[in-house]
């Protein structure tokens, strides 16, 4: 029988032949996942016996993370915003610079009284549980297509006790005039990935579902479908926020100018320009759709 440690440095040793970027990080998280011992346990008390059971049952999990398996999806959850959400297979897995949206909608929803705020291509519901959780007195929305991802949400909204109203629909459809109230925020972290990009990422990426990564040919269709459809929906002095890929902020930025929005982006934690914010002026001034380019 092998010990504790020789059962996570065996993990750690196979991720690293396999090539996984952090190799010993996920062999931790995986072997804590197994064994309920975090780095500082193992330390204390590596030297003990590794039961076999869950051994296997660790290596079961290490060779799906060598085939390129996301971790997110072996554990079946991750952190957000410091919210516990269930992530698998169908759905994004969120990532640490979504929060930018969410400190946007927070920080402008300061002293606004029972804010509404819509998340558009929710996902897991990253964004507007975390808003619900966190934002007092607030009315969030989130629209999703994918009936796979709204099941995520739904958990996630139960789990972390948000009150998210729910809706499938579809960003690039048509919406009737009446089909949302005026919202104080939208917000959305859209599919941005240009579609002729999409085979050359990474393995692990390409695990995560195509209606969630794909943008378009130029990956910005979803912006102009935002401000073409969905910029009615935001009342006068109401924050746009979005989610943009590398390269991308200018031009979306741009964008929002066309439509008469007072624009600023903001960086993430990598110092790349990442979340485009236009505030939609008290004396409207929209562009109708032939004028967004």
């Amino acid at each position: 029988m092998i010990t504790l440690q020789e059962c996570c440095r065996e993990g750690c040793k196979r991720l690293k032949q396999a090539l996984v970027e952090d190799a010993e990080y996920d062999a931790r998280r995986l072997f804590e996942s197994v064994f309920g011992m975090n780095r500082q346990a193992l330390l204390l008390h590596g030297g003990g016996p590794a039961e076999e059971s869950l051994c296997e049952e660790f290596r079961n999990k290490i060779e799906q993370r060598a085939a390129g398996r996301p971790l997110q999806y072996i554990l079946g959850e991750w952190e957000f915003y410091g919210l516990p959400f269930f992530v698998g297979e169908g759905v994004l897995i969120p990532r640490e610079e979504t929060a930018l949206l969410v400190d946007a909608a927070a920080e402008f929803c300061r002293g606004v009284p029972a804010p509404r705020i819509l998340d558009l291509c929710a996902g897991s519901g990253a964004i507007s549980v975390a808003c619900a959780a966190t934002i007092p007195g607030a009315s969030v929305t989130a629209c999703e297509l994918s009936l796979q991802a709204m099941e995520y949400l739904r958990k996630n909204a139960e789990r972390n006790r948000a009150a998210v109203q729910i809706r499938r629909c579809d960003v690039l459809a048509p919406q009737p005039e009446d089909a949302f109230p005026q919202q104080d925020v939208i917000l959305s972290n859209p599919p941005y990935i240009e579609t002729a990009v999409l085979p050359g990422l990474q393995r692990e990426v390409r695990r995560e579902p195509e209606m969630a990564l794909d943008g378009g040919a130029d990956g910005l269709k979803f912006y102009r479908a935002i401000l073409t459809g969905w910029l009615r929906f935001l009342r006068p002095g109401g924050l746009l926020a979005v989610e943009c890929g590398l390269g991308q902020a200018h031009i979306i930025e741009q964008m929002f100018r066309g439509c008469g929005l007072r624009t600023s982006v903001r960086k993430d934690f990598a110092g790349i320009d990442r979340a485009v914010c236009g505030q939609r002026p008290e004396s409207d001034c929209i562009l109708p759709e032939n004028q967004v380019e």
